[in-house]
């Protein structure tokens, strides 16, 4: 496997510090344009890929929630177990990686919003299983991420039906 190509290998090639790699490749100021576009050259010819988890800026965490009901996710294989398995190898395979948050059911009924997401440790949230009405409208009402469901198809039909009648207003995308 061949060695990740790192800022300090871009600086040694320019003859640059590391600083200033950094600062030509995440568009800040600092540099002149003459340099930005050296530095980015060599980065490309030398095949350099960004850090994905190195990321900063604000909704860019590189994370994706996975929100389980509590009573659907035993301590032995579960369907939901196997599927947040799948869930989380699809989202590594996209360069992001998944949180697992379980949905107990007092936070559920008093619809409380899932930690990951107070935090800000996430860009979207996928909803597994059947969740109480009011709590995915709270979801959905307050959150500015995407929001995914992974529930079953008769709950699926509800969620379109409320969404039509403009009881939800976000757009979501369930995957079936």
């Amino acid at each position: 496997m061949a060695k990740d190509v790192t800022l300090a290998d871009i600086a040694a090639q320019v003859g640059v510090r590391n600083v200033a790699v950094s600062k030509a490749l995440s568009g800040k100021p600092g540099v002149s344009d003459e340099l930005r576009m050296r530095i980015k050259q060599v980065a490309q010819q030398m095949g350099y890929i960004p850090n994905q988890s190195g990321k900063v800026t604000v909704g860019e965490t590189g994370n994706i929630g996975v929100i389980v009901p509590e009573h659907y996710y035993g301590y032995s294989l579960s369907f939901y177990g196997q599927l947040y398995e799948k869930v989380v190898r699809a989202l590594y395979d996209n360069r992001y990686y998944g949180i697992l948050e379980l949905l107990s059911k007092e936070d559920e009924e008093e619809s409380n919003i899932p930690k990951v997401l107070q935090d800000g440790k996430v860009d979207g949230l996928i909803l597994l299983g059947q969740l109480d009405e009011k709590y995915i409208e709270k979801i959905v009402s307050q959150v500015e991420l995407p929001v995914f469901f992974l529930i079953p198809i008769c709950r699926l039909l509800h969620l379109i039906q409320l969404f039509r009648m403009g009881i939800m207003e976000r757009t979501f995308l369930p995957i079936i």
